[in-house]
């Protein structure tokens, strides 16, 4: 994803001019990375949530079943 191209609001880009400003280079890389990493685990949040449902529900299912064949 290309952080430039970003559509935003004027006066987000007034604030980002601002941020870009008062920070050098790696700091600019180090918030970008790190902004990047937050928004992809939002965007998959939700299919996360529900795939780890499923698969726990599985598993719980699937135990309850072996402990019901022991007794």
């Amino acid at each position: 994803m290309n952080l430039h191209n970003l559509k935003m609001t004027d006066e987000e880009a007034r604030r980002l001019e601002w941020c870009r400003a008062n920070l050098d280079e790696e700091q600019i890389a180090e918030v970008e990375d790190e902004a990047l990493e937050i928004a992809l685990r939002e965007i998959n949040a939700p299919v996360a949530a529900e795939r780890l449902l499923e698969l726990l529900v599985s598993v719980l299912v699937r135990n309850a079943g072996e402990q019901e064949s022991r007794r």
